[in-house]
């Protein structure tokens, strides 16, 4: 599976469950006045405390505003496949601590605050959807035990809906931060929806999002997802805050091949191309 979902969160992307789905169902959150904050009604009775998240090294803050989305790929537009960009991941590579390789299962997700750049207004909540989605984390190990994950961006998703296709570009994949205890990852794309009986695009979003994880227990994994989306100018639209669990249902286990490609040669290729000959297994 695409480890990246979303857009994910909010579309898909595939399979990384933690970002956020946006919904149609706005009756759930309160309205509340611009610089002002208000709690969810539908919050959870058995909230407890989280624990505490690590600390990161530095802030770490999504960007302003996104580039504008070319003009002919915009609402009311014809699509056509040839304007997309190609889209061949580069080989590129980092380590994950032990605890965060396997495969994971996520059952749902809990969006905990929304900020609506339009109205200036912030929402908090407790909403839980459900979000089923399994993917796995970690590639290959290398000669010292040492177990690393593909940034696998960029790359083009297709996902089929009733009346339309989402043709989701993700830019990019790449991680934060990484240490003992935290993993922080982002990715950007944009998803244009495009009506099956017109052809035309129906609407067009960029996201950037920013999963922090760490364990909570032995095979439980936190992540606390911050989506940001903007519009096809690439100004802000929302900003959702989603929390989400996940348990390791299988230890990791090495990836040989993965869309086609030789996963075992790019490693070495990388590992080559860095200096790094005496970590290859």
């Amino acid at each position: 599976m695409q480890p990246l979902s979303w857009l994910f969160i909010v579309v898909v992307l595939l399979a990384q469950p933690c970002l956020a789905q946006k919904s149609n169902d706005s009756a759930s959150w309160k309205e509340v006045q611009p610089g002002q904050e208000a709690t969810g009604s539908g919050a959870a009775q058995e909230d407890t405390q989280p624990p505490p998240t690590p600390q990161l090294k530095g802030a770490i803050e999504h960007v302003e505003v996104m580039p504008p989305v070319d003009e002919r790929l915009r609402p009311g537009a014809t699509f056509d496949e040839n304007l997309l960009p190609t889209q061949e991941p580069n080989n590129q590579w980092y380590k994950i601590p032990e605890w965060f390789a396997g495969t994971w299962q996520t059952e749902e997700q809990t969006t905990v605050a929304v900020y609506d750049y339009a109205a200036g207004t912030k929402t908090k909540t407790r909403r839980r959807q459900m979000a089923k989605a399994q993917d796995f984390k970690g590639f290959q190990r290398d000669r010292k035990g040492n177990i690393w994950q593909f940034a696998s961006a960029p790359f083009t998703n297709r996902v089929e809906g009733d009346d339309h296709i989402s043709v989701q570009i993700v830019r990019v994949f790449e991680p934060l931060e990484v240490t003992e205890d935290t993993v922080v990852q982002r990715f950007v794309g944009t998803t244009i929806r495009v009506s099956k009986l017109s052809g035309k695009i129906m609407d067009v979003s960029q996201d950037e999002s920013i999963q922090t994880y760490y364990p909570v227990q032995p095979g439980i994994v936190r992540c606390n997802g911050s989506l940001k989306t903007f519009g096809p100018d690439g100004k802000p639209i929302s900003l959702h805050k989603v929390v989400a669990y996940s348990t390791k249902v299988a230890n990791f286990t090495p990836t040989n091949t993965y869309n086609g490609h030789d996963m075992k040669r790019l490693f070495k290729e990388f590992l080559f191309s860095r200096g790094m000959t005496y970590l290859c297994p």
